[in-house]
This record gives structure tokens, C-alpha cells and sequence, in this order.
């Protein structure tokens, strides 16, 4: 369940996952909220690009409301 503004944040896969400091780098998040992810198929169109509010660089994907994971072949890690 979406949490933070009701909105589920993404970024594409590409490669080697970031570590957590990088990731909370680049987001600009506080220590410790990019400690967990989740790896997921996605369909064309589903997520929306947009600067992050912190980092305008940092191009993240958004998706409003509630969001299932069933039949996207999740797999859970914890970032390092």
C-alpha cells in the first residue's frame, strides 16, 4: 500500500541495483529509507515520469493509489 503522498515511487532497473547510499544520495531520502526494494514487471504506460521534488536531476516513476504486486513476479532484497 502507497504511503507516502498515496503514491508508489519507482525507478527503472538498469543493471546493477544502486547501493542504499547512493540511492538516498541521489533521492535526497533520509538514512535507512532505501534499505529495502522490490524488483517487479511493469506495463507501458503504468508509471509516470517526473523530476524528483529534492533533485530535479534524479528522474523518478510514479504511480498514484493502490498498486498490487500479483502476477508481476516480485522478488524482495535488502540493499546493502
Amino acid at each position: 500500500m502507497p504511503r507516502d503522498q498515496n503514491k508508489v515511487f519507482a525507478v527503472p532497473a538498469k543493471g546493477k541495483p544502486m547501493s542504499a547510499k547512493d540511492f538516498q544520495e541521489k533521492f535526497i531520502l533520509k538514512e535507512g529509507r532505501a534499505k529495502h526494494y522490490v524488483d517487479f514487471d511493469t506495463c507501458p504506460g503504468e508509471f509516470t515520469p517526473r523530476p524528483n521534488s529534492l533533485n530535479s536531476k534524479a528522474i523518478e516513476f510514479v504511480h498514484d493509489g493502490p498498486f498490487g504486486l500479483y502476477g508481476r513476479n516480485p522478488t524482495y532484497h535488502r540493499n546493502h
